[in-house]
Order: structure tokens, then C-alpha cells, then sequence
């Protein structure tokens, strides 16, 4: 997979070349995460589950297939895109039809989707540099009524969550952080609620 993105990145020359670090969350971390945030809070079933650089979208169909989320993978990686949606051919099959696969930059979909429900979003952000990861964090909360940030390794730190309130006119505050296993050893993970 590291192989494959370094090529990927080089090939298609995508921009924002040094936040493709490849990681991988493994199934029981998400699993744990997804478990410890219904721990918190109610009617996580109705939310909608987005994984910013999904990979090959083991958190997607984990929290598809466990939690019974609609659950949409974002990457700009298209092998990974490919074998994801090879998977989900066979997820259709078996009766789960809660998975969706977006080939895309990460603030290109940001920018062009509306959220009208509650939204999770996953962002693996361990290797972003602060500059992207807090474009992201705003383009979220400037474009979603409600939802949940997680995020792996990056806080959203105080100052720029005030930033945020007063920019955007939004309540943002954190739920939790809890240590956790990926495939590069543990890394802490934050979790936020925002809204109206």
C-alpha cells in the first residue's frame, strides 16, 4: 500500500503530495472507536459515516456492516478506490447495501457535497501537515449543520475551535480522547461534536 500511493502520488501528480503518508486503522480499532463513541452518544445508527482517505475502506465497511451506518470511503488513490469497490461488489451480494466510494480529492468533495444529516467524519490525519488538516476541519464545519470530528494523532486545539466559533457561527467542543492501535503502533484519538 505505501508503495502503491508513493506511485499514485508521483503518476498522477495529486496535490497536497505531503499528506499521503499510508496508514492503516485496523477493524477492531474502528470498531472500538465507533463502540466507545455510541458509548456517548444516542442514535449513532442515524448518522452518516464518512472516512476521509479511506484506503481500501476497512473502516467503511466496518461501520456499515457492525454498526449498520451509511458509510461513504473518500480517496484520490484509485487502486485502492478499485479494490473497495471489488469488496463492496461482494458486500451487495450478501444483502449490504449501506457502502458508497468516492474517488476524489478530500476538499474537492468537501466543496461540492451538501450534508443534511448528521455526519461522522473519520480522518486519519497522522501525517497531515497542521495547514491541511486545519483547512479541512474548517471546510467541515463551515459546510455541516451537526456532527462528530475523529480524528487520529491531531487535536483541534482550543484556539482554533474559538477561531472556528466565531467564523462559522458553530458550538464545537471534545467528546473524548482515547489511545488506540493502528498499523504504525498507538496513537491518541480525538473526537468532537459540533453544531448550530
Amino acid at each position: 500500500p505505501r508503495w502503491i500511493t508513493k506511485l499514485e502520488v508521483r503518476k498522477f501528480k495529486l496535490k497536497n503530495e505531503e499528506n499521503f503518508t499510508y496508514g492503516e486503522t485496523p477493524i477492531f480499532t474502528i470498531y472500538q472507536i465507533i463502540t466507545d463513541l455510541s458509548n456517548v452518544l444516542e442514535k449513532v445508527g442515524e448518522s452518516k459515516f464518512i472516512d476521509l482517505g479511506c484506503g481500501v475502506g476497512k473502516c467503511v465497511f466496518t461501520a456499515s456492516t457492525i454498526f449498520q451506518i451509511h458509510s461513504i470511503g473518500v480517496d484520490n488513490i484509485g487502486t485502492f478506490i478499485k479494490k473497495a469497490l471489488k469488496i463492496k461488489k461482494i458486500a451487495n451480494f450478501i444483502g449490504i447495501k449501506k457502502i458508497d466510494f468516492v474517488k476524489t480529492d478530500i476538499e474537492d468533495f468537501l466543496k461540492e457535497n451538501e450534508f443534511s444529516q448528521d455526519t461522522i467524519f473519520y480522518i486519519a490525519s497522522t501525517a497531515f501537515e497542521m495547514e491541511f488538516f486545519q483547512k479541512i476541519i474548517e471546510l467541515i464545519i463551515s459546510k455541516v449543520k451537526q456532527g462528530t470530528i475523529i480524528t487520529v494523532s491531531k487535536d483541534i486545539s482550543k484556539d482554533f475551535r474559538k477561531k472556528l466559533k466565531s467564523k462559522h457561527n458553530k458550538t464545537i467542543f471534545k467528546l473524548f480522547s482515547k489511545e488506540y492501535f493502528f498499523s504504525w503502533g498507538k496513537s491518541k484519538v480525538f473526537v468532537y461534536r459540533f453544531f448550530d
